[in-house]
């Protein structure tokens, strides 16, 4: 940094200040919102469905192949890299719209509006019937548990880890929630958002604390910790199944 204040390279080049870049692929926002690398990644994703199609219809390839390419091929451009992202519940459902949309497309099977509104006659295949016949859960699924994997990680850490350094203080809380805080409504943060979706989701109840129900931080990270740091139990119990195998 110069005099002015003015970030530059080391042989005095002025870096600089974007509101958006591209890195990696990923679509970084000076916000670290999600939205706009969600968006991109579906529509990639729309995309590489669309362009496939010939093989989604090819009736000699059977559905085990298929649902193989789109395990490899269309859940990591959606997911890659997005375990510490925060989504927000319309995220979500843009996940999941997209995941059963692709569900659909490759078990010939009719949107739910055709069969309640066009032609009634005919049977409604329902989402959660499309879950059981692929075993294949939804994005939002297997997004948390990516997530609850890379907070596993961060919470066996230890402050001389760069990671969990920037998360937690030497207290075990969030350095997100002991920050300064701006005006109007808090923002949500990844950290809270996955530890109190852990904690809420898997009834974790810890035996020495008189309500457990509640997230409280800094006490909820250092249960999360007691029990990440055994991974066999938190793999049993925050982990969601793998999503692997195929039917």
């Amino acid at each position: 940094m110069n005099g002015k204040g003015t970030l530059t390279f080391t042989d005095g080049t002025e870096v600089k200040q974007v509101k958006a870049a591209k890195y990696l692929g990923a679509i970084i926002i000076d916000t670290a919102r999600v939205q706009a690398d969600l968006r991109a990644r579906l529509a990639r994703a729309r995309t590489g469905m669309d362009r496939l199609s010939k093989i989604w219809a090819h009736t000699d390839i059977n559905i085990e192949w298929k649902l193989r390419i789109y395990q490899a091929v269309f859940i990591p451009t959606v997911l890659y890299g997005m375990e510490s992202a925060h989504f927000t519940t319309a995220d979500l459902q843009q996940l999941d719209s997209f995941h059963f949309q692709a569900m659909r497309n490759i078990y010939k099977i009719k949107a739910t509006y055709y069969t309640e509104v066009i032609n009634p006659q005919a049977h409604t295949t329902k989402n959660i019937d499309i879950q059981r016949r692929s075993n294949i859960p939804p994005l939002s699924q297997i997004l948390f548990s990516l997530q609850f994997k890379y907070l596993g990680h961060l919470l066996r850490g230890t402050q001389d880890q760069l990671e969990h350094n920037v998360c937690f203080t030497e207290g075990l809380a969030s350095r997100a929630s002991s920050a300064f805080q701006r005006r109007g409504k808090p923002r949500a943060h990844w950290l809270e958002a996955t530890a109190e979706r852990a904690w809420l989701q898997h009834s974790l109840t810890p035996p020495a604390h008189p309500n457990p129900t509640p997230f409280f931080d800094p006490y909820t990270y250092r249960w999360l910790k007691h029990v990440a740091v055994h991974r066999d139990v938190w793999r049993q119990f925050i982990v969601m199944p793998p999503t692997s195998s195929v039917t």
